[in-house]
């Protein structure tokens, strides 16, 4: 698998966002597990990042339109946006 970047966008319920930047993501390996006890699949990986671009606040939003509209920007699904196109072989999208 090629190099990706993955975009961590993050928003709380006050309308405060941030966001961090992982560039040039390797996966090193990866496991797999499971609990019987706890009705559990998870699922890890080890990885190494050429660049870090730090968690940074990006201000505030009024409602959740807004906030919706900037986490799009974050993973690229704007592409009227300079800043949300970056050079990437991949993209991984988070959603928990």
């Amino acid at each position: 698998m090629l190099p990706f970047d993955i975009t961590i966008a993050a928003a709380n319920e006050y309308g405060a966002a941030a966001s961090s930047k992982l560039y040039g993501v390797e996966i090193l390996n990866e496991g797999f597990g499971t609990s019987v006890d706890d009705s559990v699949l998870e699922q890890q990986a080890t990885f190494i990042a050429r660049s870090i671009l730090p968690l940074q606040a990006v201000g505030y939003f009024s409602n959740m339109k807004g906030i919706e509209a900037y986490l799009g920007l974050c993973v690229g699904r704007n592409a009227k946006s300079p800043r949300a196109r970056e050079p990437s072989a991949s993209r991984l999208s988070l959603n928990y």
